[in-house]
């Protein structure tokens, strides 16, 4: 499975994530693209001012999700996680384990 750029923008990230793990079979690789909110503390506050304007500007676009805990969080198992654009975007190697 493959996601780019969607869960920003999903309304109940959590429960998709589960959904993937539960859809997904046992050693399935799943390939996220998503930015996130970035660990640096001046640029993650500025992402945090300035996501709710961007949410209404971009179709409910998150700019400050920690998607990558949210993905261990689902159960999923991360095996290679790769940054770009100083950490705004991450490209992420999971496998379901189960």
């Amino acid at each position: 499975m493959i996601a780019t750029l969607v869960f920003c923008t999903i309304s109940d990230p959590e429960k998709a994530l589960k959904e993937i793990q539960r859809v997904s079979k046992p050693g399935a690789k799943i390939l996220f693209f998503e930015h996130v909110r970035i660990a640096h503390p001046v640029l993650g506050k500025i992402q945090d001012l300035l996501n709710p304007f961007w949410r209404k500007i971009a179709d409910g676009c998150q700019l400050n999700r920690d998607t990558l805990s949210m993905i261990q969080q689902a159960g999923l198992e991360i095996t290679t996680v790769e940054p770009f654009y100083k950490k705004l975007f991450l490209s992420i190697h999971a496998v379901n384990p189960k």
